[in-house]
């Protein structure tokens, strides 16, 4: 690889040099001087291994160089990928002829011995085309030395292969399972109360839910970091494969899905179209812009151009700039995901800002245990069984017939301590209330209040971090 002679000893003293000392009872036992490697955690040993693989890596361009061996093409006009690298996992494509199986074994075995490192074929995979015999696999096979079919290993928990069918893959209900364990449903028999779908409850705390994310729905916001990385780094290996493979003669935010497509690019194709409304264009010299199909146009609220009217009168930049994707509503333009995923969960459920909203954001910020808020969120969603026992409690000698629209109303109106006395004497009543129904115990309102309020200021008083002023005592 070119490194000098002195720049070889050093690293070979420090692969040499190494020794442990074990302390037993009291007592410290060695040198132990190791056969090989360095010591675990040393920092120089990931950059070691690092030139160990990059001359791997350059060894295998040389043998596609003189057609040793060929590279997979995903369409005629794709570049010929014959490596990929994973850490310590190693990706090597060529053709499955014997000629090519021998140039693989021969260049592993060189890499054992010029580096040291023992490959686990053990735990290697091979995997094979449709169209090549029987015979032939066999055969294969016993040159490598590899006795796993990779069609059924896993890769980080996750399997090798994924077919056009993702349910035969992921046939597990996530989110089902998620809403069962927040409602403490039986796990068993799967018995028990929903008191919200899963939907409702991946709202954002200020539209009335709880704020947890939907997978599907993040998903599509990770998917649209890929995208994200097609349009800004064009150059770069995934890119350009497929953008090959793809997307050949357009942008990838002008690409049609087309007809048997893998199982990767109809997700990205998916969650293309499920951000597209994120994306808008930044004119440059226009050469990149279809005028009436690309948003692009200021002062529209959707970029679209209507008709020639609307860009009549419009400056166009007389410069060399490209044309350039940005993201909308960021100020940097840049996309991240968790504005991808704001952007698909409120074009999904169709959400805008409503009156309420004020309320949701004045109780979680109320400075009371979250135990409370979270009992008041749910009385609000009327979703507890003793709520209509509540509903019958006399306020200042007024009786509520509906408690929940009554306590919104009051989060979007009253004041800081009207909310919090309420919210706490709720939260009294509703314990005295358990108690009655289930301990078969007399309604005590008033050691109710007085439990609560205390409940309260003994939280309040624990949230109070002391001042420490001075130095720190011995």
């Amino acid at each position: 690889m070119g490194f000098d002679a002195r720049w070889i000893k050093w690293m070979k003293l420090c692969v040499t040099s190494v020794e442990y000392i074990v302390s037993l009872n009291g007592c410290n036992i060695g040198p132990i001087i190791p056969s090989r490697g360095l010591r675990q955690g040393y920092p120089l040993s990931p950059y070691l291994f690092i030139l160990c693989v990059e001359g791997l890596s350059k060894e295998i361009e040389n043998m596609a160089a003189t057609r040793r061996i060929h590279g997979y093409q995903i369409s005629s006009s794709a570049l010929a990928i014959t490596h990929l690298l994973f850490a310590d996992d190693n990706f090597l494509f060529f053709r499955a002829t014997v000629d090519e199986a021998r140039e693989i074994k021969n260049l592993l075995n060189l890499y054992e011995n010029m580096s040291g490192q023992a490959i686990n074929y053990h735990k290697s995979s091979v995997f094979f085309s449709s169209n090549v015999r029987r015979d032939k696999k066999q055969e294969i096979t016993d040159i490598l030395g590899v006795a796993n079919d990779l069609s059924g290993s896993h890769y980080l928990g996750l399997p090798s292969l994924v077919g056009r069918s993702k349910k035969s893959v992921f046939s597990f209900e996530i989110e089902r399972i998620l809403n069962g364990y927040w409602w403490r449903i039986n796990a068993s028999n799967m018995r028990g109360i929903r008191w919200m779908a899963w939907e409702r409850m991946c709202r954002s705390k200020d539209r009335g839910g709880l704020g947890f994310r939907s997978l599907g729905g993040f998903n599509i916001a990770l998917l649209g970091k890929h995208i994200w990385n097609f349009i800004r780094n064009q150059n770069s290996l995934v890119s350009r494969v497929m953008k090959a493979r793809c997307f050949p003669s357009c942008h990838i935010l002008q690409a049609r899905k087309g007809d048997g497509w893998s199982f990767l690019w109809s997700g990205i194709f998916e969650a293309k179209e499920e951000l597209l409304k994120g994306f808008k264009w930044v004119l440059g010299n226009g050469e990149s812009i279809n005028i009436f199909k690309d948003p692009w146009l200021r002062g529209k609220q959707d970029y679209y151009v209507e008709d020639h009217h609307s860009y009549r009168h419009m400056r166009i930049p007389q410069n060399n700039i490209p044309d350039r994707v940005a993201w909308v509503g960021i100020k940097l333009g840049s996309y991240t995901a968790k504005n991808g995923y704001h952007c698909w969960f409120d074009r999904v459920n169709h959400l805008t800002e409503d009156e309420l909203s004020h309320g949701w954001r004045r109780l979680w910020r109320l400075k009371i245990p979250h135990k409370d808020k979270y009992f008041i969120w749910r009385l609000c969603k009327n979703n507890i069984s003793c709520c209509w026992m509540l509903s019958e409690v006399e306020f200042d000698t007024m009786l509520i017939d509906d408690l929940p629209k009554w306590l919104l109303q009051t989060l979007c109106s009253s004041s800081t301590e009207i909310i919090t006395s309420i919210v706490t004497t709720l939260w009294g009543i509703w314990m005295e209330i358990n108690k009655v129904v289930w301990e078969n115990k007399k309604l005590e309102p008033n050691i109710a209040m007085s439990m609560s309020n205390k409940m309260v200021t003994e939280w309040q008083t624990t949230q109070i971090r002391p001042d420490i002023k001075g130095p720190l005592a011995n």
